[in-house]
């Protein structure tokens, strides 16, 4: 866990490539659970028919 005297501590450039970073993780899970979500949706309406 990063303690705030820490951040304090960082530049501003690496505070926002952190920040970036984090936003990017986030959507790339957004969209893989997305991307899950479509699979198995399709998946269980073939089963169905």
């Amino acid at each position: 866990m990063i303690k705030m005297e820490n951040l304090k501590e960082l530049s501003r450039e690496e505070l926002v490539k952190t920040e970036g970073g984090l936003i990017e993780f986030l959507g790339l899970c957004a969209a893989l659970f997305a991307i899950g979500y479509e699979i198995g949706k399709d998946a269980k309406e073939r089963s169905h028919n």
